[in-house]
């Protein structure tokens, strides 16, 4: 069990990020095996609409987490005990499970008319479909109460569960379709999935008693007005993040059949470099924003914000890059088998490479977003939030009216350049220790610099027809021109510094050998 322990941020970023690099593999290989069986149908429409819509509803309830529970109960085992900080812990795990069977119970008795009302599929297609959606519901309950249990684990430093716990949900979700899809048809996906969720929540349990010493026995305790001011306001900006979520999945679910599937493969894909890297990278460094914060060492808190958005804008550009200027290569790879017909490919590419140019942008915003949590000012980032999402909702009704479905990922890249340039007005009043202009020329200099890449690789492809020659000659050249011109031109000194240890270490060994 040795990934299974308290962890250095450095191992912890290391370690988490490789695990879930496996994770991801095997989350992206039952996406495949999903198009493959099941294709861009009605049934895959329902499916897929109805476990982002208990997703979105499961992150609307886990969201204050880390922006403010886990803070409190730091604080807690600083300051007063760690016996306090876990029966604050507990107080809302059990607070947050009566919630949750209230909500479960509800949809299990009315779970069509639920869903005809919060959809604009037809009451018979639900129908046909009645097991999909009941199926999802244990889903959504196990999900909050394993993300919760998560962040508890995080923040005593066990970095490698979320990955571990995502490992399990892909696997077992993945031998399911395999082993179960002719019997069980699209409910196969959602069985695997709630057997994951099961196993997931008895190896978290375990590992706080085992570990941490935890005592699940529910004490009661008295919460500070302040914590509850701070969920009000962080639910509030939630609440308004989840509706503008949920707000195109409604309106897609009233466009041809296909459409909802198709954004899913395309956006899972997407949103790779953001769970392999951003998402981790975001979650350990907030560890390290509430130590530097709770020391007063402002200038420790400047100098990680800014070395790690210039750190991941240099991996997740040149990603995004490549991977807009041969999005159709890449989705006739990954999904032309099966029941993937070209109708989807198409359809899938459009979804595809218009949600992976936003990556810079949303790793610059999950960054940032961390020092709200970190400063306590919550109410602030619940108007950033009643602001961002005020305009998404505009834009993606404007642009799902103007241009059919392709308006939805166009007023998504809106609203996340537009949110960039909010976020530094924020800065002068909130956070004025950190030097976001440096941040904006770094942005605005790595856009540029991976722009005139990606115009010399597309001109030296172009000279190509196979797919899958492109796509080589293309990557390579890619990430040649970039580590060269950055050893020329010092775009990142930490990128630089680590490919030459890299090839001194090689070195070495090869002279001592």
């Amino acid at each position: 069990m040795i990934l299974l322990r308290v962890e250095s941020y450095k191992r912890g970023i290391l370690i988490s990020s490789a695990l879930n690099v496996i994770s991801k593999l095997f989350t992206f290989g039952y996406t495949v095996v999903i198009a493959y069986y099941f294709g861009t149908q009605v049934k895959t429409d329902i499916y897929f609409y109805v476990i982002s819509t208990f997703t979105f509803l499961a992150l609307f309830f886990t969201a204050i987490d880390s922006s403010v529970l886990i803070v409190k109960a730091m604080e807690y085992r600083e300051k007063v005990s760690k016996e306090m900080a876990m029966k604050f812990l507990n107080f809302f795990l059990y607070f947050f499970s009566l919630i949750c069977l209230v909500i479960s119970f509800i949809i299990i008795s009315f779970p069509i008319e639920i869903f005809s009302a919060f959809s604009r599929f037809e009451l018979k297609l639900l129908s046909e479909n009645r097991t999909v959606v009941l199926l999802s519901v244990p889903f959504f309950f196990l999900t909050v109460i394993n993300t919760f249990l998560t962040d508890i684990l995080f923040s005593y430093k066990f970095f490698t569960i979320p990955s571990i716990a995502g490992l399990i949900n892909s696997i077992f979700i993945l031998l399911f379709i395999i082993l179960f899809h002719k019997s069980l048809d699209i409910s196969s996906v959602l069985l695997g999935t709630i057997f994951a969720n099961l196993l997931n929540l008895v190896l978290l349990c375990y590992l706080m008693k085992k570990q941490l010493g935890w005592s699940f026995k529910y004490e009661k305790t008295k919460i500070e007005k302040e914590v509850w001011k701070n969920i009000f306001f962080a639910q509030c900006g939630n609440l308004a993040t989840t509706l503008a979520t949920y707000f195109p999945l409604f309106l897609l679910s009233g466009f041809n059949a296909g459409v909802i599937a198709a954004l899913n493969y395309g956006k899972r894909i997407a949103d790779l470099p953001t769970t392999f890297i951003t998402s981790q990278f975001s979650t350990v460094v907030n560890i390290k924003f509430n130590e530097s914060y709770s020391k007063g060492n402002l200038e420790e808190l400047n100098n990680s914000y800014i070395r790690t958005i210039k750190l991941l804008l240099f991996i997740i550009t040149p990603l995004a890059s490549i991977s807009f200027i041969f999005s159709e290569e890449m989705i006739s790879i990954l999904y032309s088998r099966g029941a993937f017909d070209s109708k989807a490919i198409s359809v899938t590419a459009d979804f595809f490479k218009y949600f992976v140019i936003m990556l810079p942008f949303v790793c610059m915003d999950a960054i940032s977003a961390r020092l709200y949590a970190t400063t306590q000012t919550i109410k602030y980032s619940f108007i950033y939030q009643i602001i961002g999402n005020v305009l998404r909702i505009v834009l993606i009704y404007g642009g799902l009216k103007q241009y059919g479905y392709i308006g939805y990922p166009l007023a998504m890249l809106s609203v996340s350049i537009l949110s960039i340039f909010i976020f530094y007005i924020y800065t002068l009043k909130l956070f004025p220790f950190i030097e976001y202009k440096r941040v904006l020329r770094y942005l605005l200099g790595i856009i540029l610099f991976n722009l005139a890449i990606s115009i010399g690789v597309k001109f030296a492809t172009s000279l190509f027809s196979n797919w899958y020659v492109i796509l080589g000659i293309g990557i390579t050249l890619y990430f040649f021109l970039l580590l060269l011109l950055n050893h020329i031109f010092l775009i990142n000194s930490d990128i630089k510094n680590f490919i030459l240890n890299l090839l001194l270490i090689n070195k070495d060994g090869a002279n001592k050998s």
